[in-house]
């Protein structure tokens, strides 16, 4: 720094870390003719923030700290269900204007309890890194034969259905047909300023096994 001896400087100062196991365990044996093998692997993976510049927030705000959360994080709101009546949406903290508004519509929780629905009420809702990932085989041999089944999948992984497959909706026509099923948010021409954020109601399980 020159001319100036008023003005801070960071350097180096976002940090994280990253660790894991991986793991292998195998079974070989021989029966004669016959021989069976069978193997199982998996890996378990963790991340986060270790330091971040400025991470301090309001009292109330702790929820919108980084420091300490997954690198993978998924911020967003949480929805706790759906207005039902005009007088929920009348007494309920709101997102966006009341007036744009109907019976149906998603609500999001006052985290930091100020009346007010915005970003400063978003924390980590999920994690797109999956927690563990796993694969196992098992085979048989016989003479000039061999059978072989492997498996492999993973857990503790979140998927953002925030595609424009879930968030269509510009004009007729434009939804796709399974969210007509009444699981599904209120409808309607205009896509909803109020329901497609990011929120836990549009995360799913992102577990597999094939």
């Amino acid at each position: 720094l020159f001319g100036s001896t008023s003005m801070t400087s960071y350097a180096n100062y976002t940090a994280y870390e990253k660790s894991g196991i991986n793991a292998h365990v195998k079974f070989d044996k021989k029966f004669r003719d016959l021989r069976l093998i069978a193997g199982v692997s998996m890996t378990h993976s963790t991340s986060a923030h270790t330091k971040i510049v400025n991470d301090l927030h309001a009292e109330g705000d702790d929820h919108l700290t980084v420091t300490g959360t997954s690198l993978y994080a998924i911020w967003g709101y949480d929805c706790i269900g759906t207005y039902g009546t005009e007088e929920q949406i009348k007494s309920l903290p709101s997102l966006v204007d009341k007036s744009q508004l109907k019976v149906g519509d998603l609500i999001y929780r006052d985290v930091n309890g100020d009346g007010v629905i915005n970003s400063n009420d978003r924390l980590v809702i999920g994690d797109t890194n999956p927690g563990l990932s796993y694969s196992l085989n098992i085979g048989l041999q016989y003479k000039g034969f061999d059978f072989e089944i492997v498996g492999t999948g993973r857990a503790n992984v979140d998927i953002q259905c925030t595609s424009e497959f879930f968030w269509n909706g510009w004009g007729e026509g434009n939804y796709s047909e399974f969210v007509k099923d009444g699981k599904y948010p209120n409808l309607s021409y205009v896509k909803s300023a109020n329901n497609f954020v990011l929120s836990n109601y549009w995360l799913t399980d992102g577990s597999w096994f094939k």
